[in-house]
């Protein structure tokens, strides 16, 4: 489950508790996210990809893998389909991001440096505290679990790493992206009413339009924002996950 938000760990607990009993789950944090540190190596996706290979390698995590991404990471499993194609038996895209997403959303490469340098200062001075009250983190998690997720966020929420580095690759992630072949495995996409960069109906209407282009697509649309499908649609989908792993044996 490669993902973009802070603690991956956390967050998609509710969906590989329900799993890991039956399959064996992995969470990839990248660097950036979660126990791992903040680098000044490369953050481009091709890297990222490569990353994640090794660390699932390293791990004894054998392909090949179903990829579950969430958001952006929606494009670095792109890139491991069409690059891979042999270590990948499905994908299941939770409201994943492709990159006409991207695109349309745009990069700000000068607004997001302002950005990351406010949320080193509000780390640095301990300002961040003020934004994450318990009601910020799901009520799935135990006291303890939000105690070290609250540690995990005032220490890395806004990093340079997944604030800046990762986001100003993007366009050009986009494009490799784009100029390949669709990856054409089958496909579980759970979809949102998007992004606040976005109406529902553009966010959906683009994720259409590239599985019209595969061969072995299956929707669910959650009437949720994209930030919350996890907290309030998690029970529903490791209900479909199951279905659909059980229909690829």
């Amino acid at each position: 489950m490669p993902s973009q938000d802070t603690s991956p760990a956390f967050t998609f607990k509710p969906l590989y508790s329900e799993l890991s009993g039956e399959y064996r789950t992995a969470v990839v944090e990248k660097f950036g996210y979660g126990r791992n540190d903040i680098v000044d190596t490369p953050r481009d996706y091709q890297t990222m990809v490569e990353e994640c290979r090794a660390a699932l390698t390293a791990a004894g995590v054998e392909a090949p893998y179903i990829l579950c991404p969430y958001s952006k990471s929606g494009i670095d499993t792109m890139l491991w389909v069409q690059q891979y194609p042999d270590e990948v038996e499905a994908v299941i895209g939770i409201d994943m991001a492709f990159p006409a997403h991207l695109e349309k959303m745009g990069i700000d490469a000068e607004k997001l440096k302002q950005t990351t340098a406010f949320m080193d200062l509000a780390r640095t001075t301990g300002l961040i505290r003020a934004f994450v009250p318990d009601s910020a983190f799901s009520s799935e998690h135990s006291a303890e679990e939000v105690t070290l997720e609250r540690a995990m966020v005032c220490r890395k929420y806004g990093n340079k790493n997944v604030n800046y580095d990762e986001l100003v690759t993007l366009p050009d992630a986009c494009v490799l992206a784009d100029s390949q072949p669709l990856p054409d495995k089958p496909m579980l996409l759970f979809l949102t009413n998007g992004v606040s960069e976005m109406d529902a109906q553009t966010w959906q209407e683009i994720a259409h339009g590239y599985a019209d282009g595969m061969t072995d697509v299956t929707y669910t649309v959650f009437d949720c924002s994209h930030y919350t499908i996890i907290d309030k649609e998690s029970a529903q989908m490791v209900q479909e996950m199951r279905e659909f792993v059980e229909g690829l044996e």
